[in-house]
Order: C-alpha cells, then sequence, then structure tokens
C-alpha cells in the first residue's frame, strides 16, 4: 500500500530511509515463524489413513517444481520482453517461485469450504489430506530454493562464471558503521559501491562503470566530499 504508486519508494531510497526494508523483513520474519509453529510433521507419513508417504510428497514436490512455472514461463517469455532477454533468464525467473505464505492463506480459506471433519465422505478425506500436502510443498519449496542461491554461488564460482559489473552504482552508507552488504564494496569513508545482487566482490572497485547517485538536497551536486552536506555541517 504504501508503494503503490512508486513514488514513496523513490523518495525513500533518495532520503537513504530504512522503514521499506524494516516493514518488509518483520512481516517476512513472523510469517516463517508462524509456517514453522504450525507445521504439521506428523501428518507427512500416514498411509492407513491420507494414504500420504514421504516417498510421494517428495515426488509431488518435484513435479509442482518442475511443472507449476517452468513451461507457462517458457512459452510466453517472448511477450514479456521488458523482463527477459532470453529463454537462460526466463528458465531462471521460472525456477525461483517459492510457495510460502499465499499457499497457507489459501489452505486456510479452504478449511472453510469444506465440512467438518466427521460431517462428509470424500470431502473429508480431501480435507485431511489438503493441509499436510500444502505445507509439505511450502516446506520444499523453502528448503529447495533456499539451498540452490548458495549451489548456484559455488557453481558458478567453479565454472568461472563472471559477475555482472555494468550496474555498479555508488550509494551513500546510512550510518559509518554500517557494515558492507554483500553485493557492495567500500568506496570511500562515505560511501558504497554496489553491483548486482549475485556478483562477488574479487576486482578492484575501480574498473567498475559507477553511476552517481545525486545529491537530493543539492540536486546539481555530485554526492562527493566537494559537496555541502544536507545539514548544513
Amino acid at each position: 500500500m504504501i508503494n503503490w504508486d512508486g513514488e514513496n519508494l523513490a523518495e525513500a531510497e533518495r532520503r537513504h530511509d530504512q522503514v521499506n526494508s524494516c516493514i518488509n523483513v518483520l512481516p517476512n520474519f513472523g510469517g516463517f515463524m508462524y509456517v514453522g509453529i504450525i507445521m504439521p510433521w506428523s501428518e507427512f507419513n500416514d498411509p492407513d489413513g491420507t494414504g500420504l508417504t514421504y516417498g510421494r510428497l517428495i515426488l509431488l514436490g518435484v513435479l509442482v517444481l518442475l511443472f507449476r512455472r517452468i513451461p507457462a514461463i517458457l512459452l510466453s517469455y517472448k511477450l514479456m520482453l521488458a523482463v527477459v532477454k532470453g529463454w537462460r533468464e526466463a528458465l531462471f525467473m521460472d525456477y525461483f517461485g517459492p510457495i510460502v505464505v499465499g499457499a497457507v492463506f489459501y489452505l486456510e480459506h479452504s478449511r472453510h469450504l469444506f465440512p467438518k471433519l466427521g460431517e462428509g465422505d470424500e470431502e473429508t478425506n480431501l480435507a485431511k489430506a489438503i493441509g499436510p500436502v500444502v505445507y509439505w510443498l511450502v516446506l520444499f519449496s523453502i528448503v529447495v530454493h533456499g539451498v540452490s542461491i548458495p549451489a548456484l554461488n559455488l557453481i558458478y564460482t567453479y565454472m568461472g562464471v563472471k559477475p555482472i559489473q555494468e550496474d555498479a552504482v555508488e550509494i551513500r552508507r546510512a550510518s559509518m558503521g554500517a557494515a558492507t552488504p554483500v553485493n557492495a564494496v567500500p568506496g570511500d569513508k562515505d560511501t558504497f559501491i554496489a553491483y548486482n545482487r549475485f556478483g562477488r566482490p574479487v576486482f578492484d572497485p575501480s574498473t567498475l562503470p559507477v553511476a552517481r547517485e545525486q545529491n537530493y538536497a543539492y540536486p546539481g551536486c555530485a554526492n562527493d566530499s566537494m559537496c555541502p552536506s544536507p545539514g548544513g555541517v
């Protein structure tokens, strides 16, 4: 709601405001903790009741991972040229579509659409099975997608894939004690040089094609030591 038109986000980035990131992080942490607390671990293996077994659930997780998004995006990515530039980028975007909070919401909503346990026949069996199935897919997605990032990083490092450097920008430190982000290298005492989120800082920062941000208090002044600070000091 805050960023519906993009203006608040742009202003927050100019002012290096941390409200957006805090609002983003806190519900995410709360959501993942809630999912972990209510995860029905004992219902994942119930061959005599719902018919679920670990083998069937693992197979289901793999099939959902392969066919939920990948075929549709690969068939339609040429209609989204502003988003992806080729099939490799489309495949990357297809794969990283985690199943988490949205699935849990629809699961809990579906419980209101089925008869209560003991009041139906096939509907009752479906209502009993749908919970552990959806929660398993959530768990499977979190584990597989979470492990994929370090695995891809190791593969790219082993294969010598170079990090993307063309999008490097100079950003101002939020404070003197701010830690260097994982996607950045120190510029000077006031700035970081940030490039892409999946790169590795293993090169000379002076070789980066840096786009310098403008000082929002002095629009005609680049962010360097010669510009007056917004506070006038």
